[in-house]
């Protein structure tokens, strides 16, 4: 979204927050995929303003939650986490775009103020689960 957001400030197309809009929605995301609750959420915004609107959803996808072997330890849980991120434009058109991030399963959930509501994807590069993360290293991989 990061990157997005620089690109249309370089084109010189604001791009501001729901609040920074005035919009104050009660949003219901009653899609079945991470896909059809980004664009929801981002239909109902562009209702109200008219404008690019950005919206995403994200979490783990459990359907693909498996476990492997994976020597002296045992089992290991792996899972992927999606995020879906929708784009209207001005004319109402959307576009898409999906990104997945696979990784193991924490044994135990830890940490509070998790990223979204997935607090147990473990994140190698950082030894802990996401619900761990700082906020400044929630901000290097969120978006």
């Amino acid at each position: 979204m990061r990157e997005i957001r620089a690109i249309l400030s370089d084109l010189g197309l604001p791009v501001l927050s729901m609040k920074e809009a005035g919009v104050d929605l009660d949003i219901v995301e009653d899609g079945k995929t991470f896909a059809e609750n980004a664009k929801i959420k981002a239909m109902a915004v562009w209702k109200q303003t008219g404008g690019i609107v950005l919206a995403d959803d994200s979490g783990l996808a459990v359907d693909y939650i498996i476990e492997r072997l994976s020597g002296a330890e045992g089992k290991e849980r792996s899972a992927r986490f999606v995020c879906n991120i929708a784009a209207v434009l001005e004319d109402g058109r959307v576009i898409q775009r999906e990104a997945y991030m696979e990784g193991l399963i924490a044994k135990e959930p830890a940490g509070n103020g998790g990223f979204g509501y997935d607090p147990i994807l473990y994140l190698p590069e950082f030894g802990k689960t996401s619900a761990e993360l700082t906020m400044e290293e929630k901000n290097q991989i969120s978006h």
